[in-house]
């Protein structure tokens, strides 16, 4: 209901339209072969019959596109992902794309009204045979721009993750979006995760490392990763209900959680988001990028 907050100055006759595009007529002929002969749409506002531009960070607008994926995409469904496409036909991943198995529907949240298609793009990554299970995970956050190669098919699993980083993905897996009127003193405009770690401030996903400082250069914690998660998820409506101490009974190193984490690294295992590593939880224990890549793929295939 504030979609269009400070964009009409009065009682205008607003019209919304969703057109289904011809692939012939966008872009060039590699995006053509990339989209092949799925949905492209064009979403509108008019008002008083002239067309309006619409962006705003505060008001997140989710869409549903029917889709039938096809038998080789059944195989993997993590890889129909949405790309924007701008005036000048430039793609470009939307992170949050993804398709739902149970409403046949491909979905995405936007601030911003243009052209979208959908696509079926799959990253391949060499260097995860060591740990088997983020390999899935990590080619579906890299093929989705949720999280990046440190060079061309390489992800690095084992390395540590940074703050930024970090909070970057989660921001971009959830869609999460706001108005940015400040951010912390240690994050520069022209710092790749600024726009994302002013978002995650100013929904108070994080609260930083005090001073008004992020830290965003600092290898994360794992249940520091578990604070953000659980506060990202409890914003979005994606927490059932909350946990408590008994939900971490199975871990024997329970007690080594900070008291500012017990409660919502409880409420993840609790939802089903987080599993621990084996009988251990590592709660102050570097958060690797397989780790994080796990916890990420959790959250948007829906656990």
């Amino acid at each position: 209901n504030n979609m269009l907050s400070g964009i009409l100055a009065g009682e205008e006759d607003v019209q919304l339209t969703i057109k289904l595009l011809e692939t012939e007529f966008i872009g060039g002929p590699e995006l053509k072969s990339i989209i092949g002969n799925r949905p492209v749409i064009e979403l509108s506002i008019f008002a008083e019959g002239k067309k309006i531009e619409w962006d705003n960070p505060n008001a997140s607008v989710l869409v549903s596109i029917p889709y039938t994926p096809s038998e080789d995409e059944l195989e993997n469904t993590g890889f129909i992902n949405v790309l924007y496409i701008d005036d000048e036909g430039r793609a470009y991943t939307v992170p949050n794309g993804r398709y739902n198995n149970s409403s046949g529907m491909v979905t995405f949240d936007t601030t911003h009204f243009s052209r979208y298609a959908v696509v079926y793009s799959h990253k391949q990554l060499v260097d995860l045979e060591m740990c088997g299970w983020a390999k899935l995970p990590a080619e579906v956050l890299v093929s989705k721009g949720i999280m990046d190669e440190v060079s061309e098919g390489k992800f690095n699993p084992m390395e540590s993750i940074t703050r930024a980083e970090f909070v970057a993905g989660l921001v971009k897996s959830l869609g999460l979006s706001a108005g940015i009127d400040s951010n912390f003193i240690d994050v520069n405009e022209t710092d790749p995760y600024y726009k994302e770690i002013g978002i995650a401030k100013a929904l108070g996903v994080t609260v930083g490392i005090g001073g008004n400082k992020f830290g965003p250069d600092i290898t994360i914690s794992r249940q520091d990763m578990m604070v953000m998660m659980a506060k990202a998820l409890a914003h979005k409506g994606l927490i059932t209900s909350m946990g408590d101490m008994s939900d971490l009974d199975k871990f024997s190193d329970k007690d080594q959680i900070s008291d500012y984490a017990v409660i919502c690294a409880a409420t993840l295992v609790k939802n089903g988001y987080i599993y621990g590593e084996g009988s251990r939880i590592n709660p102050k224990g570097n958060l690797t990028r397989a780790s994080a890549a796990s916890a990420l793929y959790n959250i948007i295939k829906g656990k």
